[in-house]
């Protein structure tokens, strides 16, 4: 993820397509090392809706 988006962004989301629908998840957590980072991957983070 680009630096500038991360700026903008205080969370990343992932949507998973399930059984019809699709699960919604969110993350704030950053990663970093040797000098990059991003956000961490959303499948582990919280559950926030169905749609």
């Amino acid at each position: 993820m680009h630096y500038s988006s991360l700026s903008q962004q205080k969370t990343r989301e992932s949507a998973v397509a399930e059984n019809g629908g699709e699960t919604v998840w969110s993350t704030s957590e950053l990663y970093s090392g040797d000098g990059c980072y991003g956000f961490a991957n959303a499948l582990d983070g919280q559950f926030e809706y169905r749609r």
